[in-house]
């Protein structure tokens, strides 16, 4: 090989090992950036959650490495509910990010309170939530919690019971899934033993950090008891939807459960079911969040609060009731409701009472009496309705009826007038 050849290979090594530093350079920065943006959005998260209950949130401490970094962090709840030496102390957990190039992990860990540390083999609980986003914004997670036993001073003995969770979904997008054996207490506040949690969320962006989608909760049981009173919660089922359609938004809740109470001490027995299918459409999506917004500031003045609730009146709204059953002690109440209120122009509060004239609806009740004696509902007053022919009674089923009907601000039930 020339002379001339071998200068032009070294040239050629040169140029192609400092392309592969600068390449790599810009990787490991590309990589570091790319960690950070994600953890930085994690605390706007955190702080935004936080300031919705009036918590403290303090970011206490920061480690950085090449391939990574740990926050720790200092959460203080209200004083209202500071009620424990556990509550009351910040509750503290830390953020231990590792960076990728095609994605950034990060394990989530709660510090035990001092009150609980001599009882665990570290300073963490054994729970912790590990997080996967990759370069294209999209999030993959679990949290996993091991069984375990604490000592408390005030609550007693704490078992918890193992959990699973896991999330998946975009920047702000979310599909969670969550199932949670429960936790046992018996201290000397009394018993408490959850069972059989499960909570589904499937959450969209609506923008300013708001979401529309739906979520169910589930409760297999719930049994709390102390000296004077045993409660006992079944079946306990929560649907919540929110959809967006156009510059609407609709809101549906269905609601289930099942209850039993005991109290001992004066020998009363108490069981009960429930179930509400309940849906509000036509709310306006810029007053409702601004609404929203408005709800999470520490002061808001009442008229302020008249203005939201007329800018969230403005295009109309539907309230539907189209399910509500009661059982109490075997005695049944199921009803329905439908309230309409048509799009308007009010911009004082004082002039609610104009949308009497505009406001229409109907509704069914049915009630059996023995349910009515259980209720703090005077006789006298159910009589009277019955003889004015608001209420009618079928003495073969031992039940009270009424349909309701509004148009042009006059209600009427079983066709009798009423005045409002």
């Amino acid at each position: 090989m020339t002379i001339s050849g071998v200068g032009m290979l070294k040239k050629a090594l040169i140029s192609l090992f400092a392309l592969l530093v600068t390449g790599g350079a810009l990787l490991l920065g590309a990589t570091f950036i790319h960690g950070q943006y994600y953890l930085n959005l994690q605390h706007q998260q955190l702080v935004r959650m936080t300031d919705s209950v009036n918590a403290e949130l303090r970011l206490v401490s920061k480690q950085f490495s090449l391939f990574g970094s740990e926050h720790r962090y200092h959460l203080q709840m209200p004083e209202e509910e500071q009620a424990t030496p556990v509550a009351s102390s910040p509750l503290e957990f830390v953020n231990s990010a590792v960076y990728w190039p095609h994605k950034v992990e990060i394990t989530t860990e709660l510090v035990a309170p001092a009150a609980w540390q001599s009882q665990l083999d570290n300073e963490r609980l054994p729970i912790q939530a590990i997080t996967e986003v990759n370069f294209l914004g999209e999030i993959n997670g679990e949290v996993t919690m091991d069984n375990w036993l604490i000592e408390d001073p005030m609550l007693g003995v704490v078992q918890f019971q193992p959990a699973l969770m896991s999330y998946q979904g975009g920047v702000e997008a979310l599909l969670l899934d969550l199932n949670w054996d429960g936790f046992s207490i018996n201290g000397l506040a009394g018993e408490a033993r959850l069972a059989g949690l499960r909570l589904e969320v499937d959450a969209v962006p609506l923008g300013g950090g708001f979401y529309t989608g739906s979520s169910n909760l589930f409760i297999t049981s719930f049994d709390a008891s102390d000296d004077t009173m045993q409660l006992s919660l079944k079946e306990f089922a929560v649907e919540n939807g929110l959809t967006e359609q156009a510059d609407r938004l609709e809101q549906r809740i269905n609601l289930g459960w099942q209850a039993i109470s005991i109290n001992p001490g004066m020998g009363l027995y108490h069981s009960a079911q429930s179930h509400l299918k309940m849906s509000v459409s036509g709310l306006d999506k810029g007053a409702w969040m601004n609404a929203k917004n408005a709800s999470q500031q520490a002061e808001l003045s009442a008229e302020d609060a008249q203005q939201l609730l007329l800018a969230l009146l403005q295009k109309g709204l539907a309230i539907d009731i189209n399910a509500l059953k009661l059982n109490l002690q075997d005695a049944n109440l199921t009803a329905q409701l439908h309230l309409k209120l048509p799009p308007n122009q009010l911009t004082e509060f004082s002039q609610l009472p104009l949308l009497k004239e505009e406001l229409t609806g109907d509704g069914k009740l049915v009630v059996d009496h023995r349910l009515l004696q259980l209720l703090p509902i005077p006789p006298d007053f159910i009589q009277q309705m019955v003889a004015l022919g608001y209420i009618g009674f079928d003495e073969t089923t031992e039940q009270y009826r009424t349909e309701a009907e509004l148009q042009q601000g006059q209600l009427q039930l079983n066709g009798q007038a009423l005045p409002l």
